[in-house]
């Protein structure tokens, strides 16, 4: 109806889907691939909000200044209160290293090295090559320090 102002709770109902598990956003989606929910106009500026923040403070309560609205799912379009729930930075950061979702080795955007390169340097050369590896793969000496050390490319 025209003139008749939805509340919050309703607008945002009106743009999830139901499954047996994950409610997932079918409104607006930012380009991480997150919910977003446009609230309204206030000094004719829109303000936006994280469809995953608006759940949580709809359905489970105040989000705490520092904290972040974590996905147990790790479905970035859910917006199912029992899947989210709070956390700092660095909480989000331990979540995504135990669920093995951050970049590593040859999924990293600027890796210049290969699984099978990295095998061979650990296989046949020493700390002394370093120098010649270097010039050899156009990596930085740290990056082969950090190979030897086994801070970087651990799995291989």
């Amino acid at each position: 109806m025209k003139g008749v102002k939805r509340s919050i709770r309703e607008r945002f109902i009106e743009k999830i889907e139901l499954t047996d598990g994950c409610w997932n956003w079918i409104g607006a989606i930012d380009d991480k691939g997150y919910g977003r929910l446009f609230i309204s106009y206030t000094n004719n500026k829109r303000i936006t909000g994280s469809a995953s923040h608006v759940s949580y403070e709809l359905f489970v309560g105040p989000i705490t200044d520092g904290l972040w609205v974590l996905h147990k799912c790790d479905n970035r379009r859910c917006v199912n209160p029992y899947h989210l729930f709070l956390g700092t930075h660095q909480d989000n950061m331990n979540d995504m290293v135990a669920k093995d979702r951050h970049p590593t080795g040859t999924r990293c955007y600027n890796a210049i090295l290969t699984e099978e390169i990295v095998r061979d340097i650990k296989l046949n050369y020493q700390w002394k090559d370093i120098p010649l590896l270097s010039i050899r793969f156009g990596v930085n000496r740290s990056t082969l320090r950090d190979i030897f050390r086994g801070r970087t490319w651990v799995k291989v």
